[in-house]
C-alpha cells in the first residue's frame, strides 16, 4: 500500500470516527431541530388527558341516579328510605329533576326549606365537579402549551386571555347558588319553576320558548327560559356567572383581586332592585346559615 493510499484512508477513518463522535455528544433536539415533528402535540398527551379526566371526574367512580315525583310527600319517603339527611356532609349523587306543583303545599315551612337544599345541593355539587373538570383541563392545556385547545376555551367563556380564563373558569360558591336558587324559585314553589324548571329566573329573548309572564309590561319581548330539568337551570346559572361581564366583580371578588367584599357584592346586576336585590340576599343567605353547606361533599361509591 502506497503513501497516498494509507493517507487517503487515515483521512476517512478520522472523519469517521468524527461523525461517531458528534452523533455521540450532540443533543438529539439539535440533530432534529428542524423537523416539523417538533411542532406537533404527541398524539398520547389527548390521550393523557382523557384518561386524568376520568380520574378527575370519576375517581370515586361516582354514577348517579336521577329521580322525578308526582308529590312532595314521595321525595320525602324517598329520602328518608334512603337516610339522606342534612345531619351529615356526606350528599348522595341523586339528581331531583323537578319540583313537584305541590311542594308549596308542604305545612312546616322549616321541612319545606330543608327539602329544597337537600334537593338543590346535590346539583349545585355536581356542577362545581364538572367545573373542577375545566379549570383542570385550562391548566393542563397551559402546561402542554395546547394553544388551539385553549382559544376554544377563550371563545366558550369570552375570556381576553389566559389569565383571563383562569379567573372565569372557577366553581361557583355553594352558599351564593343556594341562596339564589331560593330566592328566585321562592324555595322551588314560584310558577316558574313547576312550569319550567327555571330556579333562577333567567329570561329568554327567544318569542314562544319561554313562560310569558303575568306582569310583563306592554311593549316587553321577555319570558322566563324553560329548561327540561333544574339541573339545566343550575348549568346555565353557572355558565352565566362565569362569563357575562355583569358578573365581573363577583368574578374578580371570587378570585381575590377585589378584597374585603362578600360574593353578594358581585352580583349588583343580577337583578333590577341592584342594591336591594343584593341586602335581601345576604340576609337570606345568613338567616339560612347556607354557609356551612359549604364544605359538604358527594358521597364516595365504591362499585369495583
Amino acid at each position: 500500500m502506497n503513501i497516498k493510499n494509507i493517507l487517503a484512508y487515515g483521512i476517512i477513518g478520522f472523519g469517521i470516527i468524527l461523525i461517531g463522535y458528534f452523533i455521540i455528544t450532540t443533543p438529539a433536539n439539535i440533530i432534529i431541530q428542524n423537523n416539523e415533528e417538533l411542532k406537533k402535540i404527541p398524539e398520547n398527551i389527548e390521550k393523557e388527558l382523557n384518561n386524568n379526566s376520568k380520574i378527575m371526574i370519576e375517581k370515586d367512580k361516582i354514577s348517579w341516579e336521577y329521580k322525578n315525583f308526582e308529590s312532595w310527600k314521595d321525595i320525602e319517603k324517598y329520602f328518608n328510605d334512603i337516610d339522606y339527611t342534612l345531619n351529615t356532609k356526606e350528599i348522595p349523587t341523586l339528581i331531583i329533576e323537578s319540583f313537584p306543583e305541590n311542594f308549596k303545599n308542604i305545612p312546616d315551612v322549616n321541612k319545606k326549606k330543608e327539602m329544597f337544599v337537600q334537593i338543590v345541593l346535590p346539583i349545585i355539587l355536581k356542577i362545581n365537579k364538572e367545573i373542577s373538570f375545566e379549570r383542570d383541563k385550562l391548566f393542563f392545556y397551559i402546561k402542554n402549551d395546547m394553544n388551539d385547545e385553549i382559544e376554544i376555551l377563550k371563545e366558550k367563556y369570552s375570556a381576553k386571555n389566559i389569565e383571563d380564563l383562569k379567573i372565569k373558569i372557577n366553581t361557583i360558591p355553594v352558599h351564593i347558588a343556594i341562596g339564589q336558587s331560593a330566592k328566585e324559585s321562592g324555595w322551588g314553589s314560584s310558577r316558574f319553576t313547576v312550569e319550567g324548571n327555571n330556579i333562577f329566573g333567567e329570561w329568554t329573548f327567544e318569542p314562544g320558548t319561554g313562560i310569558v309572564p303575568s306582569g310583563r309590561p306592554e311593549g316587553a319581548t321577555y319570558e322566563v327560559k324553560k329548561f327540561d330539568n333544574i339541573e339545566q337551570s343550575m348549568k346555565s346559572y353557572a355558565e352565566k356567572l362565569n362569563t357575562l361581564d355583569y358578573y365581573e366583580d363577583f368574578r374578580l371578588i371570587r378570585s381575590g383581586k377585589i378584597k374585603d367584599k362578600r360574593y353578594e357584592d358581585g352580583l349588583l346586576y343580577y337583578s333590577q332592585q341592584r342594591e336591594l336585590y343584593v341586602s335581601s340576599l345576604k340576609s337570606l343567605i345568613d338567616s339560612n346559615n347556607f354557609e356551612k353547606y359549604s364544605d359538604y361533599y358527594l358521597e364516595v361509591q365504591n362499585n369495583e
